[in-house]
């Protein structure tokens, strides 16, 4: 080999063993700034858990307490005990996932004497959140007094320190029953009803049924009842979904409340069916109050008021379904007009 040649193969020897120190250098140190960052957010951390692998939940809040199991296919869902019904799956997986992510701001006291648990309000605390994990441990955080200089909130996980952090976390964690529950009146399918029926003082006030499509002819809705008409498309599906859409303002549970409610009987019975006759569903409205309208559905023996023109729109009469003849296309203007 020429000297020439030589010296170029070295140099490209120590360029590329150069760069790979580089790289080492570089990957090592990017490492363990990764590892760094990890292992202190770990230390952080209130609370180290999966919120997936929570299995119940149990909130104090406001001398009460409100107590939920994961449900449904799987573990996607919440039921409220005690309540027997649904909760707002989104509402508790924003609230565990608020707990997973709390972070302590400072240590108040490493090994809390009673006097440091009273002035943090933690003797007895404000509020105290229980987690059963599928591992089966069991998980706790009290929270606290807020403090006045900055509304940051005292917590102690289990026996340990007393820790700080933001003050935003007692609004999100310290929820009561009726913050978790399902406020969705009915959940169904719209595109999988076949039949709308409304009822008033327990008699069919009108009927629609879905008209396939058929060639040269759209699909719609017909009037079944009471006569038969072709019914305006739009305003079917405008009521589908505004029984979908229908949200509990307040809860108004409790014995008697439903005559009182003048839910029983309703005065008005949307009942959705679905192939073959299957009710899918059906909202009962009651007396207005105020703002609102009660209501019931086949969701569950619950009271909710509604916002009074959501409930209007779920009851439309036999008169706004009926397709009105659309105008003779308009001819050309006559000569000096």
């Amino acid at each position: 080999m020429k000297a020439r040649s030589r010296t170029a193969a070295g140099t490209l020897a120590l360029l590329a063993a150069a760069a790979a120190a580089l790289l080492y250098a570089w990957y090592g140190v990017d490492r363990r700034g990764e590892e760094e960052g990890k292992r202190k957010e770990a230390e952080e951390k209130v609370l180290a858990f999966d919120t997936g692998q929570v299995k119940a939940l149990r909130i104090e809040a406001g001398g009460a307490v409100t107590s939920l199991t994961r449900a449904g296919a799987g573990g996607a869902g919440w039921r409220i005990e005690g309540l027997g019904e649904a909760a707002d799956g989104g509402a508790v997986e924003g609230l565990l996932s608020r707990l997973a992510g709390l972070r302590r701001k400072a240590e108040v006291a490493a090994r809390p004497d009673a006097a440091a648990l009273a002035s943090s309000g933690l003797a007895p605390p404000r509020g105290r959140i229980e987690l059963d994990l599928e591992d089966g441990r069991r998980l706790a955080v009290s929270l606290g007094e807020p403090s006045g200089f900055d509304g940051s909130l005292p917590v102690r996980a289990g026996e340990g320190p007393v820790l700080l952090v933001d003050a935003g976390a007692e609004w999100a964690l310290l929820r009561k029953t009726d913050d978790l529950r399902d406020r969705a009146l009915l959940r169904f399918e719209p595109g999988k009803v076949q039949r709308v029926r409304l009822l008033a003082g327990g008699r069919v006030a009108w009927e629609a049924a879905r008209r396939p499509g058929v060639e040269g002819e759209a699909a719609g809705w017909d009037l079944t009842a009471p006569r038969a008409a072709p019914a305006d498309a739009g305003r079917v599906e405008s009521t589908l979904r505004a029984a979908s859409a229908l949200r509990a303002l307040r809860f108004a549970d409790g014995a008697g409340r439903a005559r009182e409610a003048g839910l029983e009987p309703p005065a008005r019975t949307l009942v959705l069916l679905g192939e073959g006759g299957s009710e899918l569903g059906r909202v009962e409205l009651g007396k207005e109050a105020n703002d609102s309208r009660f209501a019931r559905s086949s969701a569950g023996p619950r009271i909710l008021e509604v916002d009074r023109g959501a409930a209007a729109a779920v009851a439309p009469s036999v008169e706004e379904l009926v397709e009105r003849p659309k105008p003779p296309p308009a001819g050309p203007k006559a000569e000096g007009q």
